[in-house]
């Protein structure tokens, strides 16, 4: 089995290839755009961490609460598509890759043969798929058993 990179870690790769970055807070439960600018698109995405500069109605203070990233594709997918989630919670910065479509690029190199790693732990990712009519010939990965 094969263990290959991420198609993208930087934020520029991942701007390039037209997928959108949110950040979520779970302290406040909000979401927030992430703007692409040129002091970010050098960085590693998956190391990168987020604080909530949210102030919160009743204490009237800063959240402060540590971001999660989420990387979703540019336009919404067909409801029956057959569709798969990457993620790990593992990381330094908790992050999930949404709405992966196996037969578009570049996901088709996730096979029986083929796992990804997670830039930020350096564990072996799990694929959770949902939607569509059928279930991939994909054996699912348990994040935490398949740890180096």
């Amino acid at each position: 089995m094969a263990i290959v990179p991420l198609p993208f870690s930087t934020f520029a790769s991942i701007a390039d290839a037209g997928w959108r970055i949110r950040v979520y807070c779970p302290s406040c439960y909000r979401w927030k755009p992430v703007d692409v600018d040129a002091a970010l698109r050098p960085r590693v995405a998956f190391h990168a961490r987020f604080r909530c500069t949210n102030i919160r109605p009743v204490t009237r203070m800063v959240c402060n609460g540590l971001g999660h990233l989420k990387i979703e594709p540019p336009a919404a997918r067909p409801r029956r598509a057959q569709l798969g989630r990457l993620a790990c919670g593992f990381a330094a910065v908790p992050w999930a890759i949404e709405d992966i479509v196996l037969e578009e690029p570049p996901w088709p190199r996730l096979t029986n043969q083929n796992r990804f790693r997670c830039p930020g732990c350096q564990g072996v990712l799990g694929v959770h798929f949902y939607g569509g009519t059928h279930t991939p010939d994909i054996t699912f990965i348990d994040h935490a058993s398949a740890r180096r």
